[in-house]
């Protein structure tokens, strides 16, 4: 995923050997808490991914994701589990990167809501700065 601007990101996926490109609209967002996204165009991909501080270093990560297999491959890949599987894979390298990287990344931080977009200051700024670096997964 790559985001394009503050509430706009460009996906691509691949499930199965089954390739999909699209954008999304991020629909609502406040950092270090929650992320949610909806497909734009033809595409049904919709989620939400909740943030949990459960310690000064841990963090319960929370996701659902909604989308619509198409043709003989991705329906067989959704029924065999294998969209789930591949889900849990990227987490994992979602906790890896995390932890490896030690800091927030400098992107763009700000909070959305129905689209409209409200920079958030810095967390070193915030008062309620609680999430931790080291996420655990509970996939």
């Amino acid at each position: 995923m790559t985001q394009l601007d503050a509430d706009l990101t460009h996906w691509v996926v691949s499930i199965g050997g089954v390739r999909r490109e699209f954008d999304a609209d991020i629909s609502d967002q406040v950092p270090d808490d929650h992320i949610a996204w909806r497909s734009a165009g033809e595409v049904l991909h919709r989620g939400r991914v909740q943030f949990a501080p459960e310690g000064p270093d841990r963090t319960r990560i929370d996701l659902e994701i909604e989308w619509q297999p198409e043709g003989f491959v991705e329906q067989a890949g959704a029924a065999l589990q294998i969209d789930d599987l591949q889900v849990k894979r990227d987490l994992h390298r979602f906790k890896e990167f995390v932890e490896d990287r030690g800091a927030e990344g400098g992107g763009w931080r700000g909070e959305i809501h129905r689209g409209g977009a409200t920079p958030v200051p810095p967390r070193a700024d915030r008062a309620d700065g609680a999430v931790g670096a080291d996420p655990d997964l509970n996939v």
